[in-house]
């Protein structure tokens, strides 16, 4: 395996991914005899770093599993998984370590499309985390400097996804000012596509990351065990409630909601929930907002 050519390796698992997308019952065209191998040597070549050097030759394997977990006969996929032993051993370390090494590799142009790969990764988690298996599993490395980067980083983006809304947001208003008084020009045009482009991807992975908190709060409390870890978590917390109580927040506009698809009462009931699990402290709560309710 250490001499299959890494482009041969992307080859094989962009045809998959490809007749996912243009074949319609690819899982059933397959076979059910053979997708419990590729599984295997996916989440097998996803794990090890050794084989497998470019992040994003792995992320086409994270893109693959996604693919098979969201097809019709995912329920099929998701026992198959439960029950594979190299799946187990290897899925949740691969996962673990592409979140944090995809991150910081490739261009800037590429930025956003981290995100696609990380929001895969974050479905694929918590369709596994349903697996007794799987969160087992989880909690071998919590306390291990992969896990701690992989928490802080989840945390943050879903802080960062929820304030680059909001940025675009005020472009947003910008650009529907500007069309309630005619069409638009070619630039602003080109600015909308953009600024569309970029909400909707940061709020896919922002609602994302916050289900992937959610699940860790409810499946795997120990994560957050320490005081030193919930001081860390909850001031980021406290900035995502700001974005739905804020008036001037993208939240609060109906028009916008319904255009980017984004259910408020879903993801507030989901930080609500974590607030919870978190049992965090009123205290806590209140001082980490004090400063944000004078101003």
């Amino acid at each position: 395996m250490h001499f299959l050519p890494e482009l041969l390796l992307t080859v094989v698992s962009k045809y998959h991914t490809t007749n996912f997308t243009y074949k319609q019952g690819y899982l059933s065209l397959i076979g059910e005899e053979h997708i419990g191998h590729i599984l295997e040597i996916t989440c097998f070549l996803l794990a090890d770093h050794e084989i497998v050097t470019n992040p994003y030759i792995s992320a086409s394997y994270v893109e693959l599993i996604f693919y098979f977990l969201h097809d019709s006969k995912a329920s099929m996929i998701g026992e198959v998984l439960r029950t594979n032993k190299v799946a187990l051993r290897n899925l949740t370390f691969g996962l673990i370590r592409f979140y944090c090494v995809i991150a910081v590799t490739g261009r800037s142009n590429q930025f956003y499309e981290k995100f696609k790969y990380r929001f895969y990764a974050n479905k694929i988690f918590t369709t596994l985390w349903i697996h007794e298996g799987y969160r087992q599993d989880l909690k071998n490395y919590f306390h291990t400097s992969l896990f701690e980067k992989f928490l802080n980083m989840v945390l943050t983006d879903t802080t960062y996804c929820f304030d680059e809304t909001n940025e675009n947001y005020d472009k947003y208003k910008q650009l529907e000012a500007k069309k309630a008084q005619g069409p638009l020009g070619q630039e602003d045009l080109k600015n909308e596509e953009m600024v569309d482009r970029i909400i909707s991807s940061t709020l896919s992975q922002s609602t994302s990351n916050l289900k992937l908190i959610r699940d860790l709060t409810v499946w795997s409390p120990e994560t957050f065990l320490t005081e030193a870890d919930r001081k860390t978590a909850v001031p980021l917390l406290n900035n995502i409630l700001k974005t739905f109580v804020d008036a001037g927040a993208f939240a609060a506009n109906p028009q916008f909601l319904l255009k980017f698809k984004f259910e408020r009462a879903p993801a507030l009931a989901d930080l609500v929930q974590i607030y919870g699990n978190l049992d965090v402290p009123f205290s806590l709560f209140r001082s980490t907002n004090s400063s944000r309710t004078k101003s």
